[in-house]
């Protein structure tokens, strides 16, 4: 159940929480982190019925080989994202019954193929595969019964990313974030929105941006890239400075803020970058540096990781110095996959930022 709402096309979301995430290796999967979750999009509003979702994509088994477990295998293959193996078996006797129980219906590459090669190898990209399945079997617990195969190192779900809500004031005087006068209006659920309440908040507890940009950096420069993880960010919005970037969702070169659950990434890349002094929106936090769209929504507007690492990978191979990341994974605290993507990214320079989560909970 969401309780803020975010508007849509040239509107710019404030009030954004970022925190750096580490995500150690992977075990066996929890069973409060794979149970069904309600969701609803944020950008749909609030609504008191939100409908269930399980927090991994239904059909997908992501397995990363032992390496002398690959000798005399059928899995040698291009490392190009999409690569698959001409049959759906490995030639790896206990791997294949377990294909054969799980319904395997297609053995892939997972990941794009990354420019340094020897950090790739160094960590094992290379030995990442993905199983499509008719969704006959739990991939929970078909994931589990791989991880235990001593040909595996790792075995996981592709796990679901869930979107972070961001407030919805266009406006900077409005923009507590920024400069805070306890001017937010508390969320009204007769009217359902922020309009009606009384006026809430902390004066001075804020980012002092003001201050901030006073300083020598100012607004920070358009060299400096932001690469926005997360729905897409709308194309050639006049408040945005873009570069490059991909569709990951849809695999294709259109990172438009496009998808059934469009909104949320155009509003985050307003946060963090909306230009300054040019008479529209707001101004972002770092309103003189460049955005890279990484779109990882599918049309459906669902995200999963896979989308996710291979767009770190692309933001570490394509110039980008911060990732902005404003989406969790409920109850998932170990992610091989995603170590790699981030040790990768961290290796090539990248800043990556998360959202906190809007469960008004005591932990991260």
């Amino acid at each position: 159940m969401k309780r803020h709402m975010t508007s849509l096309g040239r509107t710019l979301a404030l009030g954004f929480i970022l925190v750096t995430t580490v995500l150690a290796a992977s075990g066996a999967l929890a069973l409060e982190a794979t149970a069904p979750r309600s969701f609803e999009p944020v950008q749909n509003g609030f609504t008191p019925d939100a409908g269930t979702v399980l927090p991994y994509h239904p059909e997908r088994i992501l397995i990363k080989f032992k390496p002398e477990a690959l000798d005399g295998s059928q899995l040698d293959i291009s490392r190009d994202k999409g690569a698959s193996v001409p049959s759906n078996r490995t030639g790896i006797a206990s791997i294949d019954a377990l294909c054969n129980m799980a319904g395997v219906k297609r053995i892939s590459r997972p990941w794009v193929a990354t420019k340094r090669v020897n950090l790739a190898s160094e960590l094992g990209l290379d030995l990442w595969y993905m199983l499509e399945t008719d969704g006959a079997q739990d991939p929970a617990a078909m994931a589990d019964r791989f991880a235990a195969d001593r040909a595996i190192s790792e075995a996981t779900v592709d796990w679901r990313a869930f979107p972070a809500a961001v407030p919805t004031d266009p406006m900077h005087d409005l923009h507590w974030g920024h400069n805070n006068t306890a001017q937010m209006l508390s969320y009204n659920f007769s009217a359902g929105s922020h309009e009606a309440g009384s006026a809430v908040g902390t004066v001075g507890f804020d980012a002092n941006a003001h201050a901030a940009w006073d300083n020598a950096q100012g607004y920070g420069n358009s060299s400096i890239v932001i690469a926005i993880i997360d729905s897409g960010v709308e194309a050639g919005h006049p408040d945005l400075r873009q570069v490059a970037g991909y569709d990951y969702g849809d695999n294709d070169t259109n990172a438009d803020d496009n998808s059934a659950s469009a909104g949320h990434g155009t509003a985050c890349a307003g946060v963090a970058a909306a230009m300054v002094n040019n008479g529209l929106g707001t101004a972002g936090v770092a309103a003189d540096c460049s955005i890279m769209p990484l779109k990882v929504a599918d049309s459906a507007g669902s995200m999963y990781f896979t989308a996710i690492q291979n767009a770190l990978y692309f933001a570490a191979d394509n110039g980008a110095d911060i990732a902005s990341m404003s989406f969790g994974a409920d109850g998932v605290y170990t992610y091989a996959p995603f170590d790699d993507a981030a040790a990768y990214a961290d290796a090539q320079g990248v800043t990556m930022l998360a959202a906190t989560g809007n469960e008004n909970a005591g932990t991260i």
